[in-house]
This record gives structure tokens, C-alpha cells and sequence, in this order.
């Protein structure tokens, strides 16, 4: 039977070193701190012989979007109300923003000028 609870100091040191045997998180890019993080929840699943995997959730944002024709003032638009909508966002307790899009002009828009990087390895599963 499945047992799930909230993440505590105690589980540190095994979360650390999991990740320290980890080939995909040897990077240093992951720490345990990860998992402790303000405004995150994270939860320890465990079956009958002990802790499974720990779970970190964070508020996100996605953004979905249907453009004017005029590229000119969807870009100028953008340009003005992305810092706004950030701000928003941050205010209202988001700590990241998804946009997806297939148009290439657009991705490399949102790459340069609004500070978004690609995000190759998610998995998204809608509810």
C-alpha cells in the first residue's frame, strides 16, 4: 500500500544521496535543497519497505495564446504587458511560465526579447 507525506528534514540525507548516485542530477544542477524550497510543496512516497521517490510541486503558470494578424503590434504589445504579466504572476505566488508554441518566429521572439528558454524534456498530462 501506497503511503504518501510531506517531505521533512529527516529525509535529507537519503534524498542527498540519491541524487549524489544519480546520473541524470551528478550535474550539480539538482541539490536536495531543490526539494526544500520557499513556496514549493514536496511529498515522500513510500511503499511497504520505505521511501519510493520525493515529489516537488511548484506553481506554474501556462500560457495560451491566439495572436492579431499584425506581427508588428503583437510583438510591441508583448514587449509592454510580458513585465506586467510577470509581475502579476510573482505577485500571485507563480514561480514559472510555460508558453507553448509550433511557430519558429515566435519561439525565437519569446527566446530573445521575453527571456523564455526551451524546455525539451517535460512531460505534460492534462487533467
Amino acid at each position: 500500500m501506497v503511503k504518501i507525506r510531506p517531505l521533512t528534514e529527516a529525509d535529507r540525507p537519503l534524498l542527498e544521496q540519491w541524487i549524489a548516485t544519480d546520473p541524470h542530477h551528478q550535474n550539480g544542477e539538482i541539490s536536495a535543497d531543490f526539494f526544500y524550497a520557499p513556496d514549493t510543496n514536496a511529498l515522500v512516497y513510500e511503499d511497504e519497505h520505505g521511501i519510493v521517490f520525493v515529489a516537488r510541486f511548484a506553481r506554474t503558470l501556462r500560457i495560451h495564446m491566439q495572436f492579431s494578424p499584425d506581427e508588428k503590434r503583437n510583438a510591441a504589445v508583448m514587449l509592454e504587458g510580458f513585465p506586467i504579466l510577470e509581475f502579476n504572476a510573482k505577485e500571485a505566488g507563480f514561480k514559472e511560465l510555460i508558453f507553448d508554441s509550433m511557430f519558429r518566429p515566435l519561439i525565437v521572439f519569446c527566446k530573445r526579447k521575453l527571456g523564455f528558454r526551451a524546455s525539451p524534456d517535460e512531460l505534460v498530462r492534462y487533467l
